[in-house]
C-alpha cells in the first residue's frame, strides 16, 4: 500500500515537472507569436504616417505600447538584446511623433516593424555589429529639440 502511494506521489510529480516545462515552453513561444500580431498597429501606424495622419499614427502606436506592456517580460526573459533594441525603437519613436518628425517617425516604425519580424522568426543571434549605437548624449540631444518647438 505505500509503495503504490508513494508510486502515485512520483507518476504526479513527474506530470506536474512536464506541465510546467510545456508552459514555459508556450510563453516563450507566446511572447513571440504575441510580438508577431502587434506588428499590425506598427503597420496601422505606417500606413497613416504615409498618409499624412499624424494623429492616426500616434493612436495605432499607443495601440502598440499597450501590447508591449503585456509582452516585455517574456522578450526580456527570451532576449536582453531584443528588449533593449525593442525600448530604442520605441523611444526614438515617441521622440519623433513628439516633434512631429514624420520622416523620423516613419524611419524608426519601420526599422521596429523589421525588428519584430526577425524576433518573431527567431532570426535573431547576438548584437549585429551594424546596429547604430544610441547614447544616452543623443536622447537628450533629441529632448533639447523637442524643448526648443
Amino acid at each position: 500500500m505505500i509503495k503504490q502511494i508513494f508510486i502515485s506521489l512520483i507518476v504526479v510529480g513527474l506530470i506536474v515537472i512536464s506541465g510546467t516545462a510545456t508552459n514555459s515552453f508556450a510563453k516563450e513561444t507566446n511572447s513571440k507569436e504575441t510580438a508577431k500580431q502587434s506588428i499590425q498597429y506598427i503597420d496601422k501606424a505606417i500606413s497613416d504616417m504615409k498618409k499624412g495622419d499624424l494623429d492616426g499614427a500616434n493612436q495605432s502606436f499607443q495601440l502598440f505600447k499597450q501590447e508591449w506592456t503585456q509582452m516585455k517580460a517574456g522578450i526580456q526573459k527570451d532576449s536582453l538584446y531584443a528588449h533593449g533594441k525593442i525600448e530604442r525603437e520605441i523611444a526614438a519613436i515617441s521622440i519623433a511623433l513628439l516633434n512631429e518628425d514624420k520622416q523620423e517617425a516613419e524611419e524608426s516604425l519601420e526599422s521596429l516593424k523589421s525588428f519584430l519580424n526577425q524576433y518573431s522568426k527567431g532570426q535573431l543571434t547576438d548584437k549585429p555589429q551594424s546596429d547604430k549605437e544610441i547614447s544616452l548624449a543623443s536622447y537628450v540631444k533629441l529632448l533639447e529639440n523637442t524643448k526648443k518647438l
